[in-house]
């Protein structure tokens, strides 16, 4: 079933979808337009919502985290990186995920299993056997600090579901 906004545009997971996809076939063009869609979407939600709990705000401030995670790696796909961008960004994503080690599990784990998905199409897309080997040990990495986040939040679906 497709996701759908009230005005008949595409909704903020399917434009999600459409963003990876279009990272994936490098349109890159169509990549900025599809975030520009959902941030949009996301900053609409944030407004009708209500400031009695800022917790019901974490949702949608998520998803936007989402696409400026989206937003940030688009540089990476537009031209070859090197293995020091590679280690840079993931250097960068540790930092952020220890800013959230106390946020709650089901608000961290979007944004990480976002960046699993980031490094399994950056690994796919690449041929150079020296940033193949650095992409997996940045995703084995990646895979194993998700792994951890999900024991401590008790979630062993998510740690058993990357096992396959």
């Amino acid at each position: 079933m497709l996701e759908r906004n009230e005005t008949g545009g595409s909704g903020y997971h399917e434009s999600l979808y459409d963003a990876l996809q279009s990272l994936r076939d490098k349109e890159f063009s169509t990549f900025y337009d599809t975030l520009k869609v959902a941030r949009v979407n996301e900053v609409e939600e944030l407004c009708k919502g209500s400031l009695e709990s800022v917790y019901t705000l974490y949702p949608s401030l998520c998803r936007l985290q989402l696409v400026g995670e989206l937003e940030n790696i688009g540089l990476l796909f537009s031209r070859p990186a090197t293995t020091q961008q590679l280690n840079d960004v993931y250097s960068k994503w540790q930092r952020q995920s220890q800013l959230l080690e106390d946020s709650d599990f089901r608000f961290q784990e979007p944004v990480m299993a976002l960046r699993a998905v980031i490094l399994e199409i950056l690994l796919e897309k690449e041929n150079e056997s020296a940033k193949r080997e650095c992409i997996k040990d940045v995703l084995t990495k990646h895979l194993v600090e998700l792994s951890k986040l999900a024991r401590t939040a008790n979630n062993t679906q998510v740690t058993n579901s990357r096992r396959s």
